[in-house]
């Protein structure tokens, strides 16, 4: 391109270079950096439960999504000392595996078998990674839930066990991650029918595997909302796992100061008990012996009053 200029007659070319139109951008202004500002603002005062929870309904209503999920990764046991724990959290709801509980209660002394989980690609861009190992012993709780379906499996503090989510997206998601489903395949009997699924693993700094965020809609997306939105879980996730690792911690903590509390309380009343076990029996042994030192006092003195003793004369000692 060239630019012509003309003074007092003479005309003169500069030679111009195209500027493309992306040099006039902010970088900042991009959709993506527009809700992960509006995330950060939004969610910066909060830690732990709140800052889950905020997570979740300010992600679901800005994509205006139907479900968004925060699961965390634990054993039945595990879920079971925390649901007797936490009693001002709101009510627990467990979803086992009928099935297998019943199979296990009649094979009790038989080894349970290894569970096999079919590892189908979530996306063709997806890197083959080391496959973590999880065991049927295992639940996937919701922490935190967003949703505008009225299904009870994807509310708050709803624990299910993994067999019972074979072949989903959840578990795909454990399986390898990042996992993006255009079309997911029709709903299970657990969750709601969905559309679109895209899932991020959640995983320590040692590698551990210990929950997943996921987003859930109840149709369809285009590939650029789905990327978007993979983009999206990928920017939070670290802070997602630190916030869950978090909330982890302390109820750990909890239950050590619960746990200590209470031994102590036993080793208070162990002691109470057995300082009255051995007090009772002294008490009543020196009663006894008071009693029976008093008996002999009494009839010792009695003995000494009826005793006769001989009259001397002062003739005899005259004689």
């Amino acid at each position: 391109m060239e630019l012509d200029l003309t003074h007092n007659g003479d005309e003169k070319t500069i030679p111009t270079t195209p500027v493309s139109p992306s040099a006039y951008t902010d970088p900042s202004s991009s959709p993506l950096s527009m809700t992960l500002q509006f995330l950060q603002a939004t969610t910066f005062s909060y830690v732990g439960h709140e800052f889950l929870c905020c997570l979740v309904r300010e992600i679901g209503q800005w994509t205006q999504t139907q479900t968004v999920l925060v699961q965390q990764l634990m054993t039945v046991e595990e879920y079971k000392e925390m649901a007797e724990a936490q009693t001002d959290d709101g009510s627990f709801r467990f979803v086992a595996d009928d099935t297998n509980q019943s199979l296990r209660s009649k094979h009790e002394n038989e080894p349970s078998p290894s569970p096999k989980f079919h590892n189908r690609p979530c996306s063709e861009n997806n890197s083959p990674s080391s496959t973590p190992i999880f065991s049927n012993d295992q639940v996937l709780l919701n922490r935190a839930s967003y949703s505008t379906s009225a299904c009870e499996n994807i509310a708050k503090n709803t624990a299910i066990q993994l067999p019972l989510l074979r072949d989903t997206p959840h578990i795909q998601t454990l399986l390898q991650s990042p996992c993006s489903i255009q079309k997911a395949s029709p709903g299970s009997d657990i969750y709601p029918c969905s559309g679109s699924f895209v899932g991020i693993r959640l995983d320590t700094p040692t590698g551990d595997s210990i929950g997943l965020i996921c987003i859930m809609t109840d149709k369809p997306v285009d590939s650029a909302k789905l990327l978007f939105i993979t983009d999206l879980l990928e920017s939070v996730k670290l802070r997602t796992m630190r916030e869950l690792q978090r909330v982890r911690e302390e109820e750990r903590l909890m239950k050590a100061k619960n746990d200590a509390i209470q031994d102590a309380e036993n080793k208070i009343k162990f002691l109470a008990d057995m300082s009255h076990e051995i007090r009772l029996p002294v008490q009543e042994a020196s009663i006894s012996f008071q009693e029976r030192l008093t008996q002999i006092l009494k009839n010792t003195n009695e003995c000494g009053d009826s005793f006769d003793r001989p009259t001397v004369t002062r003739a005899f000692y005259a004689e």
